[in-house]
């Protein structure tokens, strides 16, 4: 006799309703904090050197810099709202041509546009070596992942290509994490270049994190979710002549359990990367 135990690990109706309010209320966060970004921009056509994030960067607002710090303000709206895009599964499903050629865009302007102006940009930063340090891996990161999200694409490995894309999407959403974090300094009255420096790291390495934990508790749950199937041996009844003869008519067929399993497993265990990330 065979026995199975099936955990049931699906989430209820109110759980599900507090995780899309969750959703939803992060997205206007994000889309309130993307306005103000910019709503700022007024202050850099033409450079305002007295606004608040040029006034500590007058002396270098010049050559390099300065064609850099344009390249870096322009391209990041469109980084941003372009990964927001491919991320969503309508359009993926609609417009996959356009999902394929915005793909190929954004990662030509995030690794030969935005990445490096940066990484150049860091170097200015008013925190020293720390926030320095902090952006260099956050610029590093996000080149990293879009170029292993493209790799995954032309492999036509699609699971791993969502991850990679998800990662990029975060390094991306750091900007919007660094106002946050700037917004709460201000607030709370709290030494400016101590949590700049905690900004710089923290305002990607948050996200990433939480995502990696996200992912790993999705897998612990779907490892749980498990089919137990007792050691059988079977048992070989003596035959009444006490020679000890065994009886094998009775017998169950071995190949008939894997396929079974199979099924019930297919019916039962929820995809992990599905439950956790987009379909794009």
């Amino acid at each position: 006799m065979v026995q199975t135990a099936v955990k049931n690990r699906g989430r209820s109706p109110t759980m599900r309703i507090l995780g899309r309010l969750l959703l939803f209320s992060t997205a206007l966060l994000v889309c309130k904090v993307f306005v103000e970004v910019l709503r700022g921009y007024g202050d850099y056509f033409p450079a305002n050197l007295e606004s608040d994030f040029l006034i500590l960067r007058a002396e270098a607002f010049r050559g390099l810099y300065r064609f850099a710090f344009y390249t870096h303000i322009i391209t990041a709206p469109f980084l941003f709202l372009a990964m927001t895009l491919q991320l969503n599964s309508w359009f993926l499903e609609h417009f996959r041509r356009m999902h394929r050629v915005l793909g190929r865009i954004c990662v030509l302007v995030g690794i030969f546009c935005f990445v490096p102006s940066s990484i150049y940009m860091a170097h200015y930063t008013f925190a020293g070596w720390i926030a320095t340090a902090g952006f260099y891996g956050g610029s590093i990161g996000l080149g990293l992942s879009l170029t292993a999200s493209w790799r995954f694409a032309l492999r036509r490995d699609f699971q791993r290509h969502r991850l990679w894309n998800m990662r990029a999407y975060l390094f991306m959403l750091s900007a919007v994490v660094l106002r946050l974090i700037g917004g709460l300094t201000v607030r709370m009255e709290l030494p400016q270049i101590p949590m700049y420096q905690f900004a710089a790291w923290g305002s990607w390495l948050m996200p990433l994190l939480a995502y990696q934990g996200i992912l790993a508790l999705t897998s612990y749950k779907v490892s749980s979710a498990t089919i137990s199937l007792p050691c059988m041996v079977p048992i070989a009844p003596q035959a009444p002549n006490g020679e000890g003869e065994s009886i094998s008519s009775s017998r169950t067929e071995a190949s008939e359990i894997p396929q079974s399993i199979k099924s019930l497993m297919k019916q039962t265990e929820p995809s992990t990367i599905d439950a956790v990330i987009p379909r794009s």
